[in-house]
């Protein structure tokens, strides 16, 4: 289901292309630098992380979204703005699985639906950076 979501993500970011003449890349984790699957639209990004329970044997309870500053190899351009997390839940209605936010920010969204919120929330968060000194 995470994978559905990143790829409704990957979508939605290739539709809208560019913000101020900035693309958006996708860093698929394994050779672009970053730990795990990470949406950038630089100086930020959404990246996406697996949440594991490591009283539990470290298994895997969970998805999250950070949306937060991109590391530069030179660290330069961090400013003093907190990330914004998304805890991932899934739940089921009717038999269909469905993504929600934070328990009640957004409940019962489609991979495609999360998709586009999160490319939304990119850009508003990378809005916010901007506007930071």
């Amino acid at each position: 289901m995470i994978r559905e979501l990143m790829r409704a993500t990957h979508a939605a970011a290739a539709g809208v292309g560019m913000i101020d003449n900035i693309p958006f890349e996708w860093d698929d984790g394994q050779s672009g630098g970053s730990f795990s699957p990470l949406l950038k639209l630089l100086p930020v990004g959404a990246q996406f992380k697996s949440v594991m329970s490591t009283s539990v044997g470290n298994s895997l309870r969970g998805y999250r979204v950070v949306f937060g500053w991109v590391a530069t190899h030179s660290g330069m351009g961090k400013k003093d703005l907190a990330d914004c997390i998304w805890n991932l839940t899934l739940s089921s209605n009717v038999g269909v699985l469905a993504w929600n936010v934070n328990r009640d920010e957004i409940i019962g969204a489609t991979s495609i639906e999360l998709g586009e919120q999160i490319v939304k929330r990119l850009i508003e968060y990378r809005d916010d950076y901007g506007m930071t000194s």
